[in-house]
């Protein structure tokens, strides 16, 4: 059953739109009836309901400051708004209906008429649940995405450890392998897979869990969070790791010095530079970075040059000259003894 509140500060007006059909056939319930905005207010809050019947002209606050203060909260889907009034306040009705309410009644009621507003709601509220369910379509790198209400409450329920990552592929990922008995948009063993969209990248996931060990190559996996609240920075990290061709350290100094790494690539970095941007030693850079990256700090940086360098030569036709600059190299023949020593092939040749 679907929740629906009453509000009208005149209490006969309740009770024949509470009584007029029987609402547990079309599949709601009167979960609450009020008779000013405020009290309806905090019925909206306390029941969530899917449906709101209000009038327009009451006592204190008018139906239009309810359906204002509704529509503020940071709620797209629900409830929807039906409003009852008399037919002297169609122009206001109709007025409303253009903010986004979902229909009108007009008083006095018809049993018909209700009904068949009853039923369209229904049909609404259905299709709306479905939608908010999938959320394959959603865009997360479209910043609209991240004030909805729906999707703010995916992240919450997709994040049930405080182990999470965002997952972005140009194929799809192969969830019986990498994830075990996993499926997307299913909840498995304490872990949680939920695919969404990114730009850029044909496909794309959110994961709370505990990350095994790779076993799909391609992919771009953000550093570890404890939940989903930094998703343009999770996105940033996917990218970085996706075409730098790298995993972060599940070493929470090590992978962001990972990042800083991803972030000035083209740039000539020596471990004193990264021991000052991080306040700590140089041999205690060395070391960390050792043992967590097992790599050495300009090591990683020329790797993930060379992984940007491999798909500009995939993806582009850009001259070998201009990818060679582009990844941090000003002398083409050093480029391309570095790219033959780690492809074992001329970067000619790659393409």
């Amino acid at each position: 059953m679907y929740k629906a509140i009453i509000v009208d500060d005149e209490i006969w007006a309740i009770r024949g739109l509470s009584g007029i059909i029987p609402w547990e056939k079309f599949g709601f319930t009167i979960c609450a009836t009020c008779t000013g905005v405020d009290e309806a207010l905090a019925a909206i809050e306390k029941h969530n309901p899917e449906i709101v019947f209000t009038d327009i002209r009451m006592s204190q606050k008018s139906g239009l400051e309810l359906i204002n203060s509704t529509s503020a909260a940071a709620n797209k889907l629900f409830p929807l708004i039906v409003i009852v009034s008399a037919y002297k306040d169609f122009e206001v009705a109709k007025h409303a209906i253009k903010k986004g309410v979902f229909d009108y009644l007009l008083k006095p009621l018809e049993r018909d008429v209700v009904a068949d507003v009853a039923r369209c709601a229904f049909a609404e509220i259905e299709m709306r649940k479905k939608q908010q369910e999938d959320f394959s379509f959603v865009d997360l790198s479209a910043p609209e995405s991240l004030t909805d209400a729906g999707v703010l409450r995916m992240l919450r329920e997709v994040g049930v450890t405080n182990e999470c990552y965002i997952i972005v592929s140009k194929n799809e990922l192969k969830s019986e392998v990498f994830f075990g008995a996993v499926k997307p948009g299913g909840e498995h063993s304490g872990t949680s897979l939920r695919q969404v969209r990114v730009s850029g990248f044909q496909f794309a996931y959110l994961f709370s869990g505990e990350l095994p060990n790779m076993s799909q190559s391609d992919v771009g996996i953000s550093c570890c969070h404890e939940n989903f609240d930094a998703i343009p920075e999770m996105i940033k990290e996917a990218c970085f790791s996706y075409y730098g061709g790298f995993i972060f350290s599940n070493n929470g100094v090590v992978s962001c010095m990972q990042k800083y790494i991803a972030t000035h690539y083209k740039e000539k970095l020596s471990i004193s530079q990264l021991a000052d941007a991080f306040n700590v030693s140089e041999p205690y850079v060395y070391e960390l970075f050792k043992k967590h990256a097992e790599n050495t700090v300009l090591g990683f940086q020329q790797d993930i040059r060379m992984h940007y360098a491999e798909r500009l030569l995939k993806d582009t036709d850009k001259p070998i000259g201009e990818i060679a600059a582009e990844v941090g190299y000003d002398d083409i023949g050093y480029f391309g003894r570095v790219f033959k020593k780690h492809f074992d092939c001329s970067p000619s040749c790659f393409r």
